[in-house]
């Protein structure tokens, strides 16, 4: 059975055989405890052209620093690169 990605919840998910596999962990180490270096991450995935990556490293941000906005600055950024732009808006 064919992999095809969904976006739930700005997270990106790779569904196959019925079964969600957060992309996450196949992207970002579990240790990576300091947000500057999850911001630095994304930025260089976003300027490299991968979106799902990025958008794990900026979705992962705002859930480690929520109070500052450039994790839902560049997420949204990320988002509309990508295609999403509801996502984006939200």
């Amino acid at each position: 059975m064919r992999s095809r990605p969904c976006l739930l919840g700005g997270v990106l998910f790779l569904v196959t055989l019925g079964r969600a596999f957060p992309l996450a962990k196949m992207v970002l180490p579990e240790d990576r405890s300091d947000p500057e270096q999850v911001f630095q991450d994304g930025k260089k995935y976003l300027a490299e052209g991968h979106l799902a990556e990025a958008t794990v490293a900026f979705t992962r941000l705002k859930q480690m620093d929520p109070l500052k906005p450039r994790a839902y600055f560049f997420l949204g950024v990320t988002l509309a690169e990508a295609g999403h732009l509801n996502a984006a808006a939200a």
